[in-house]
């Protein structure tokens, strides 16, 4: 399996054999650090970092960081095998085409709600199937429903590697939350449409995301738009992390703190199943501090959490991880793949299509050639089909 690393190495090569200081002048990295990136030693595990290098070489972070997951893996060829129906029934729904549906408009809300549960479980095989059929029965009514559909099927496209309709399908989303004119559903589209975007639009991301959430705190009165406010904020958060804004990440998560104290935990995951609340947020907490390079507080932060009130393996996961990647920038390797495994035991799915994790753990693999590989690493290389590097 190819790492970022060998992809850096490739473009480097195809934008006229450009040397690694060139690279990491134009990147405002180090030479070294392209180096231990490329040999596979070192994980490419921060976005901001992603996107520099991206920008230098004149690609997209998702060509930097290819195609998630093994293409044999039944999981993701179940949830692929169903992106060219999901891309026709948008470009369908983005001419008006409606088609009404064999089933009750009940139905389909229970059809939604199953879709929900399955997307919370971060089960790509499992959502996957019907999902465009279930978006264009959705589509006809133009209500919640649909708006939460699109919210799962943008969820699935973009895990399974097709950012570009991610953001088609959470656009059409969008559309229809504001035609509603209900600001729970906004908040919930506008999570989606963010979700979508690409970490070289971190600005644009903590921009709409400040400006939706001024947009519907008047309402605060209703839980439901609470929570969906309070998701807005920790997207927010991460977005200027992303974008090198320490500042505006710390007002993000102190006004989503404030509000998720007053709500406590989701003993349900409330609305959207977005699951929002002071553990919640500390992940979130964990995932800033990553990635604005401060391993060391993401480390202490992640030390202090209990994840388990969060009962959402597609927001569990991101604890692991992120935890794993703080871990192994701190050179605590032991720790770092007890936090993969225990990622994987969450959410075996999505670990195994995330080109992050991946190569994290295949530099974790590499420096632990030293000694003899065994025990839990090679457990874990198992699981996510590295197994070739542990001989």
């Amino acid at each position: 399996m190819e790492h970022t690393g060998q992809r850096i190495r490739y473009w480097r090569r195809r934008r006229g054999g450009i040397s690694q200081k060139m690279l990491a002048d134009r990147s405002g990295v180090s030479q070294g650090y392209i180096s231990l990136i490329e040999s596979g030693q070192r994980a490419l595990d921060r976005r901001a970092t992603q996107v520099a290098i991206a920008q230098a070489l004149n690609v997209t972070v998702s060509q930097l960081l290819g195609q998630p997951g093994d293409p044999t893996d039944p999981a993701k060829a179940a949830a692929t095998a169903v992106v060219p129906d999901i891309r026709s029934a948008c470009l369908e729904m983005s001419v008006g085409e409606r088609r009404k549906p064999d089933r009750p408009r009940d139905a389909v809300r229970e059809a939604v709600r199953r879709s929900s549960i399955l997307r919370n479980a971060a089960d790509y095989a499992g959502l996957a199937p019907g999902m465009a059929d279930l978006l264009r029965d959705a589509f006809y009514y133009k209500g919640p429903e649909f708006v939460e559909a699109t919210f799962n099927a943008r969820f699935l496209v973009k895990g399974v590697g097709y950012p570009d309709l991610a953001a088609t399908v959470a656009g059409i989303g969008m559309d229809v939350a504001l035609d509603l004119d209900s600001p729970q559903w906004i908040g919930l589209a506008e999570i989606s449409r963010l979700n979508a975007m690409p970490p070289e639009n971190a600005g644009l991301t903590s921009r709409l995301a400040t400006r939706t959430a001024s947009e519907i705190q008047p309402m605060l009165g209703d839980i439901d738009v609470r929570q969906a406010y309070g998701n807005l904020l920790c997207r927010g958060a991460l977005a200027s992390a992303v974008s090198g804004d320490a500042s505006g990440a710390s007002g993000f998560l102190s006004e989503a703190f404030s509000e998720a104290g007053s709500l406590g935990d989701s003993e349900d995951g409330g609305f959207g199943l977005l699951w929002f609340g002071p553990t919640s947020t500390a992940i979130w907490q964990v995932s800033v501090a990553a990635e604005l390079g401060d391993s060391d507080e993401a480390v202490s932060i992640a030390r202090g959490i209990d994840p388990r009130p969060v009962q959402a393996p597609n927001r569990v996961v991101y604890y692991w991880t992120d935890y794993g990647h703080a871990l192994t920038a701190t050179g605590d390797d032991a720790g770092a793949v007890q936090a993969f495994s225990e990622a994987e035991m969450v959410d075996p799915q999505r670990v195994r299509m995330d080109p992050m994790v991946l190569d994290s753990v295949s530099a974790l693999i590499r420096r632990a050639r030293r000694r003899a590989v065994e025990g839990r690493i090679q457990s874990l290389a198992h699981s996510l089909g590295l197994d070739h590097l542990t001989v």
